[in-house]
């Protein structure tokens, strides 16, 4: 605002995964996230959340190195994507968490650019690298359609947003129908 006069158009947060020892994107400051996504709105602004999700085999809080930069065997990968699996549970649990945060959003009548699972063509987070309908394609879906039809969300302007656009990273692209907006 100094240099320019105006505040940013666009403001944007990450729901957290750490503690103490990562404290800017510590977990404790999700209950201020409705609050200050309101603010933010009611000032003009238009709203972006990521979320560095931390590797549901791991569990959070976690530290970005070995919690979100990790990896999952292709068995639990497998299980993540299989219904009533211990690794699916703690997924869903974690989504439970930030589609909370995210209905409280909706019920005050705010969209938001929601950006998950982002940068999936590399291969240093842990839902990325895994090509084709049975990799990565398959955990958005899963997000997409959890987040859709058993939260009921509806606020959310899903953000497809890969590294770079290398070549494959169509291997990686979910389809037109749960992708609102491509980003790189």
């Amino acid at each position: 605002k100094v240099i320019t006069g105006d505040y940013p158009a666009i403001w944007g947060s990450d729901f957290g995964f750490s503690d103490e020892r990562h404290d800017i994107d510590n977990i404790k400051y999700r209950p201020l996230l409705v609050d200050e996504i309101k603010k933010q709105y009611k000032s003009g602004a238009i709203i972006t959340m990521t979320y560095h999700q931390a590797n549901p085999v791991i569990g959070e809080p976690c530290l970005f190195e070995s919690g979100v930069i990790s990896k999952l065997t292709d068995e639990q990968w497998k299980d993540l994507l299989t219904p009533g699996t211990e690794i699916y549970k703690a997924w869903e649990t974690q989504m439970d968490i930030v589609a909370d945060i995210l209905s409280k959003v909706q019920d005050a009548h705010i969209p938001v650019l929601f950006r998950p699972y982002h940068e999936m063509n590399g291969t240093w987070f842990w839902w990325g690298g895994r090509k084709g309908v049975e990799g990565y394609i398959a955990l958005y879906k899963q997000l997409f359609h959890y987040f859709t039809e058993h939260h009921h969300l509806n606020n959310l302007i899903w953000v497809w947003a890969s590294d770079r656009p290398w070549e494959g990273v169509e291997e990686f692209y979910p389809g037109d129908e749960y992708v609102d907006v491509l980003g790189a």
